[in-house]
């Protein structure tokens, strides 16, 4: 009786001894079958976390890319709609005509005048054009 003692506390302050005997029945064999599956289900979720905060990084790594990317976009297109604000306002400030270079009127209409005919009457000559075209 005193061996069989003594072998049971050698087996149960040693693990490895503990589990061996386990084995052996039935209710036991199950319990180490469910630690080996929860130690297993432990790395894979280890692993899955590993490879979540790398998928995090990198994604993080491609937001600040592009958040540069974007602010020097931005940038350039604030200069560009400044520089375009400022044409806008000089052309707004600036003299236009219609006419360039400014002709003389009374010419053009004396002309005119001079070269029209009755719509019934043949034309005046071969010479004359029947579009006037003006400069």
């Amino acid at each position: 009786m005193i061996h069989k003692t003594i072998v049971t506390l050698i087996i149960l302050s040693n693990p490895k001894l503990h589990r061996k005997e386990e084995t052996s029945d039935p209710k036991n064999k199950r319990k180490a079958q469910n630690r080996a599956a929860q130690r297993a289900f432990r790395e894979r979720k280890e692993k899955h976390v590993v490879e979540l905060q790398e998928r995090i990084r990198q994604l993080e790594e491609e937001k600040s890319t592009k958040e540069v990317d974007l602010e020097t976009e931005n940038a350039k297109l604030k200069d560009e709609l400044e520089k375009l604000r400022q044409e806008n306002y000089a052309l707004k400030d600036a003299k236009f005509t219609f006419e360039y270079p400014p002709h003389d009127t009374k010419n053009i209409t004396a002309n005119i005048i001079s070269n029209t005919q009755p719509l019934d009457s043949p034309p005046l000559s071969s010479t004359t054009p029947s579009i006037w075209y003006f400069q």
